[in-house]
C-alpha cells in the first residue's frame, strides 16, 4: 500500500535531523531511514502530522506550516513550575463548580466562554460514576487557578461535567458493566418518578476522592501553555488557539469578542472558519502578530508560528487599552479594503469546483500591504472587484503559488510573498504607497 507524503516534513528524534520530501513513499523513507530512527516511529509520526493537517483545513485554516513544534523552545526553569496536590472529594468538587448550589459564585468554571462544549454520552458519564462507586482510581484533574482564586479546567472538564450533571440529579445512570442493578438510578429526584440512589452509594460518591493538581496563578503563562499543550495528548484534543484561550486574559477575551461583532470580520473570517474550535481568534492573533512584528517592529519572528502567537499573546496581555484600541481600528479598516477589493473569498487560493480553506500567509500579508493602500470609490462598486486580478496573478506565478503552499512559516517566504503583494497590488491598483 502507496503512502505518499502531502508535504514537506522535519522529523526529530534526539541528535537526528531529517526532512520527508513532497511525495516521498512513506514506507520506503521509514525503511531507508531505520537505522537513524526506528521505522515505526517515522511512520507513526507522518500519520499524527496528516491527521493534523486535515483537522485544521476541516477547520477552514489551510495547513501550510510545517512543524512548529520541532523547532527548539527556550528552556523555562523548573522552580517557575508552582502547583499544588490537593484531593478533593466529589462533594467538594461539586460545591466548587455549583457554587454551594448557588449561594455563592462558582469557584470552579465549567462553562468559560473560550471552550468548547464538548458532551460525553450519558453511558461514559455512568462509567465514570460506576468507577467511583467500584473504588476504582480515576486519572488526575488539572485546574489552572487564576488571579481570583478561581479554577479554570485545564485537564478533566468531562469528568467534572460528568460529577456536576450526577450530582445535580440530572443524570440517570445507563449502561453500567457491574452495577447493573443501579442502571435507572439517579443520585436525586428531579421529577416524581425518578428513582433515587440508597444513601449509603450516596455517601460513598460524596466521600470518594479525586487527586487534582492545582496550577498556581503565579505559573508564568508560557510554562502553563507548555503544561496544559503536554496534557492535550489523549482524548478530544484542544486546538492550539483553545490552548491559548486557557490562559487568556479578560481584556484579550473583550478584544476578539468587539472583533467579532464587526461585519467584515464575519465575511471574510468567521464564516469560513470553526468557530466552535475558536480558529477565529488565532486570526485574530495572527494579524496582531504581523502588524506588530512587520508594521510596529515591536516583536520578534523566529520561524516557529506555534510559538510566535504564544509569546505573541503573552505580549498582548501587558498592552494597554490604547494599545489594543489600535490595532482592533487598524484590523477594521484593512478588513473593509479587502472585502472590496477581493470579496468574500480574498484569502483564499484560486479553484475551480471546492473553495479551499483560509491560506493563513494570503490573510497576513494581504492585510498588512492594505494599511498604505486608498481604496477610492472601490466601495461603491461590486465587492471583490480584483478577485480575478488577483487569482490570474497566482495561477500564472509558480513561485508565488508555492511559497503560500508550503512552508509558509518560514521567515524567507514571508518575506518572499510580502514583496509580491506589495507588486501585486501597485498592478492592479494603480499607485500604490509603500
Amino acid at each position: 500500500m502507496d503512502l505518499k507524503a502531502d508535504n514537506e516534513y522535519i522529523i526529530i528524534d534526539q541528535d537526528n535531523k531529517i526532512k520527508i520530501g513532497e511525495n516521498t513513499d512513506i514506507y520506503d523513507f521509514a525503511e531507508n531511514y531505520n537505522g537513524i530512527i526506528p521505522k515505526n516511529q517515522i511512520i507513526e509520526f507522518y500519520q499524527k502530522k496528516f491527521h493534523e493537517k486535515s483537522e485544521r483545513e476541516l477547520d477552514g485554516l489551510e495547513s501550510t506550516e510545517i512543524d512548529d513544534d520541532d523547532v527548539d523552545r527556550p528552556p523555562y526553569n523548573p522552580e517557575n513550575v508552582g502547583y499544588a496536590l490537593k484531593l478533593f472529594s466529589v462533594l467538594t468538587l461539586f460545591n466548587y463548580i455549583s457554587g454551594y448550589e448557588g449561594d455563592e459564585e462558582p469557584t470552579i468554571n465549567l462553562r468559560p466562554d473560550f471552550q468548547r462544549n464538548f458532551v460525553w454520552t450519558n453511558r461514559a458519564k455512568s462509567l465514570l460514576i460506576e468507577s467511583m462507586l467500584l473504588n476504582i482510581p480515576i486519572p488526575s484533574i488539572y485546574l489552572n487557578q487564576n488571579s481570583s482564586e478561581s479554577y479554570l479546567p485545564a485537564d478533566g472538564l468531562q469528568r467534572l461535567n460528568a460529577i456536576y450533571e450526577f450530582m445535580s440529579g440530572n443524570l440517570k445512570l445507563s449502561g453500567l458493566e457491574y452495577l447493573s442493578n443501579l442502571n435507572g438510578f439517579k443520585y436525586k429526584k428531579i421529577r416524581d418518578n425518578d428513582k433515587e440512589l440508597p444513601i449509603h452509594i450516596k455517601r460513598k460518591i460524596r466521600d470518594y476522592q479525586i487527586t487534582c493538581f492545582v496550577i498556581n496563578s503565579s505559573t508564568p503563562d508560557e510554562v502553563k501553555l507548555d503544561i496544559f499543550k503536554r496534557l492535550n495528548t489523549t482524548g478530544i484534543r484542544l486546538s492550539p488557539q483553545e490552548l491559548r484561550n486557557s490562559v487568556t486574559s479578560n481584556r484579550i477575551r473583550d478584544f476578539y469578542k468587539k472583533i467579532e461583532e464587526n461585519e467584515y470580520f464575519k465575511e471574510l473570517v468567521s464564516s469560513a472558519v470553526n468557530t466552535n474550535r475558536f480558529v477565529h481568534h488565532e486570526f485574530i492573533l495572527r494579524f496582531a502578530g504581523a502588524y506588530l512584528w512587520q508594521v510596529k517592529n515591536e516583536i520578534s519572528y523566529n520561524g516557529n508560528m506555534n510559538t510566535f502567537l504564544d509569546k505573541l499573546l503573552i505580549y498582548m496581555k501587558s498592552l494597554n487599552n490604547y494599545e489594543l484600541n489600535e490595532i482592533e481600528n487598524v484590523y477594521y479598516k484593512v478588513l473593509f479594503k479587502a472585502y472590496w477589493l477581493f470579496g468574500k473569498d480574498a484569502f483564499r487560493k484560486p479553484y475551480k469546483k471546492r473553495k479551499g480553506p483560509i491560506n493563513t500567509l494570503l490573510y497576513t500579508q494581504i492585510l498588512i500591504n492594505l494599511l498604505n493602500v486608498d481604496i477610492g470609490t472601490t466601495a461603491n462598486k461590486e465587492a471583490g472587484i480584483f478577485k480575478s486580478d488577483l487569482d490570474n496573478i497566482l495561477n500564472t506565478d509558480s513561485k508565488l503559488l508555492l511559497s503560500i503552499s508550503s512552508a509558509t512559516n518560514n521567515n524567507k517566504n514571508i518575506q518572499f510573498v510580502d514583496l509580491q503583494i506589495k507588486k501585486l497590488l501597485n498592478e492592479i491598483m494603480g499607485d500604490y504607497s509603500s
